[in-house]
C-alpha cells in the first residue's frame, strides 16, 4: 500500500516510551533541524490513548513549542454523522505501534546525532483532525489493481483541507504485513482493545472524504489509468502480432495441405487459424476492459486529532524562588506525592478518601463519616522543576461542570507544601479554552481555600 499525497510539511520522530533524537538522512527529504536530545519529549498517558510531545525551540521564533496528540474518540465526538465511520487508532494497538515503529526504522542511522523532526505543525494555533482514507482500486475485469491511501488534515474551524506528508502512510504497508494480520488472525493481538470505535461520529467525514477523492485519489487513479492503458497497448500490439502471424502461417499450412490433395489437415489446420482469430477478438476484450480503472468509496482507517497546548499562564512563585515560564510536563513522581498529600489532608480533616484516578475524571473521592461522598478532588501538582502553571483536560473540565459544588480543584506545590483548594472551580474560575484548559494560581487566589501540606514521609 503506498501512499498518494504530495510532499507536505516535514516529519517528525514521536518517540513511543522513551526520549528520541534524530536527524535526516536525506537533507532534500527532511529538514534539518539540530537540537540536544533531552530537549524533545513525550509523556504517555496510559490510562487513555493520548500522548504529548514536547518540541524542542523554534528556530524561526526562538521559543518552545508543545504539542499534544490524542486519539481518545471522546476528545474527537461531533454531532449528526455516520457512528460506525470511523475508527480510532489508540497506542498500544499494533498498527499505531507498527507506524511510530516504521519511522523510527528510518531515521535509526541518525539518532544519536541530535536533530529533532517535526510533524503535524500548524501555521495557526487551532486543533484540527489528520483523516487516514483509503480507496480501493478494480480493473475492468473485477480485479483488484490498487489501494490508495492517503493522510489528509482539516481544521474544522476554517474548513479547510491539506495533504499530510507522504511519510505519515509508510508504516502501514508495515502495519498490514502478512505476520502481523497472522498475529491478529490468531488472536495474539487484541484488535478490540486498540481500535476504539465511538458515535456519533465527526460531521466532516463525508466532506473531507469527497474532497480527498477530488484532490487526491482521482489524479492518482489518471495517472495510473494512463499508464495502465499504455502497457495494456503495449501488450495488445504484442499480442495481436503474435497470433496475426500464428493465424497466418497456420492459413499458408492449410492451403499447402489442401494442395497437396489432403483435406484432413487443411481443415483441421483452417480450424486452428479460426481459434487464434477467435482468441485474438477474447483477449482484445479483456485487454480493453483492464485498461479500465474504477476507484471504489473511500474508507476511513482513523482519525488524529491535533491538539495545541494551551498558552503558559504564570503562576506566583513559591518562596524564595524566581518566576519561570517554562511549560508544564507531566512528572508521575510529582503526581504521586502530590495525591499522597491531598489524601493525606483528607485524612487529617476527618474524611476518609480514595484513589479513584484510574477509570474517572476526577482522582480523589473523599467520604464523611456517614459513608457519603462529599468532595469529588482533581489533584495537580506542581514540583520544583515544573511549570508555573496546572491544565485541566476537557473530561476533567467537564467533570467540574456535571459536579458542580462537590468538585474540588487540589493544587499542591510541592516547593513550600501550599494547597489551594478551590470548590466549584467550573463557575469560580476563568480558564482560557485552548483543547485544555490552562489555570494560572493567581486566577485563583479569590476562589480558593489555601493550606500547607507535610510533602513527603
Amino acid at each position: 500500500m503506498e501512499g498518494i499525497v504530495p510532499d507536505g510539511l516535514p516529519f517528525v520522530s514521536i518517540a513511543n516510551r522513551t526520549r528520541r533524537s534524530a536527524k535526516p538522512a536525506n537533507g532534500a527529504r527532511w529538514p534539518k533541524r539540530r537540537s540536544r536530545p533531552e530537549t524533545s519529549r513525550v509523556s504517555i498517558r496510559k490510562t487513555r490513548p493520548a500522548f504529548e510531545v514536547a518540541l524542542p525551540v523554534d528556530f524561526c521564533r526562538g521559543r518552545p513549542r508543545k504539542l499534544a496528540l490524542s486519539f481518545w474518540p471522546a476528545a474527537c465526538s461531533d454531532d449528526d454523522s455516520d457512528p460506525n465511520g470511523v475508527f480510532f487508532i489508540a497506542p498500544g494497538h499494533w498498527l499505531f505501534e507498527a507506524l511510530l515503529d516504521r519511522v523510527m526504522a528510518e531515521c535509526a542511522p541518525d539518532l544519536a546525532a541530535g536533530a529533532v523532526y517535526y510533524d503535524l505543525r500548524r501555521p495557526e494555533g487551532g486543533p484540527e483532525l489528520v483523516w487516514f482514507l483509503r480507496s480501493r482500486v478494480r480493473d475492468g475485469l473485477d480485479r483488484s489493481a490498487a489501494d490508495l491511501l492517503a493522510a489528509v488534515r482539516h481544521r474544522a474551524d476554517q474548513e479547510r483541507v491539506t495533504h499530510a506528508p507522504s511519510e505519515i502512510l509508510d508504516a502501514f504497508e508495515t502495519a498490514l504485513t502478512p505476520d502481523l494480520s497472522s498475529k491478529l488472525g490468531r488472536g495474539e493481538m487484541d484488535d478490540e482493545a486498540g481500535i476504539r470505535q465511538a458515535g456519533p461520529m465527526l460531521a466532516a467525514q463525508a466532506e473531507v472524504a469527497d474532497q480527498c477523492v477530488a484532490d487526491v485519489f482521482l489524479l492518482e487513479l489518471t495517472r495510473r489509468r494512463a499508464a495502465q492503458q499504455a502497457a495494456v497497448a503495449r501488450d495488445r500490439r504484442f499480442l495481436e502480432s503474435g497470433l496475426n502471424a500464428l493465424a497466418e502461417q497456420l492459413n499458408a499450412a492449410a492451403l499447402d495441405a489442401y494442395s497437396q490433395g489432403d483435406a484432413d489437415t487443411g481443415e483441421r489446420l483452417i480450424r486452428q487459424g479460426e481459434a487464434a482469430q477467435d482468441r485474438l477478438k477474447e483477449l482484445a476484450d479483456q485487454m480493453a476492459r483492464a485498461g479500465q480503472l474504477l476507484l471504489l468509496a473511500p474508507e476511513v482507517l482513523g482519525v488524529a486529532l491535533v491538539l495545541p497546548a494551551p498558552t503558559p499562564l504564570q503562576l506566583p512563585p513559591a518562596r524564595g524562588e524566581s518566576a519561570r515560564g517554562s511549560a508544564m510536563h507531566r512528572d508521575p513522581a510529582v503526581e504521586l506525592a502530590a495525591m499522597a498529600a491531598v489524601m493525606n489532608y483528607e485524612t487529617r480533616q476527618g474524611r476518609f478518601p480514595r484513589d479513584v484516578h484510574v477509570g474517572h475524571s476526577w482522582d480523589i473521592e473523599s467520604d464523611d463519616a456517614q459513608g457519603v461522598t462529599v468532595r469529588y478532588i482533581e489533584v495537580k501538582g506542581r514540583g520544583p522543576e515544573d511549570a508555573d502553571e496546572v491544565w485541566l483536560t476537557d473530561p476533567e473540565w467537564e467533570a467540574a461542570r456535571r459536579l458542580g459544588d462537590q468538585h474540588w480543584l487540589y493544587i499542591v506545590r510541592l516547593a513550600d507544601g501550599m494547597l489551594w483548594m478551590i470548590r466549584d472551580s467550573y463557575n469560580r474560575l476563568r480558564p482560557r479554552e485552548m483543547k485544555r484548559w490552562a489555570v494560572g494560581l493567581q486566577d485563583v487566589a479569590g476562589s480558593a481555600d489555601t493550606a500547607h501540606v507535610k510533602i513527603g514521609s
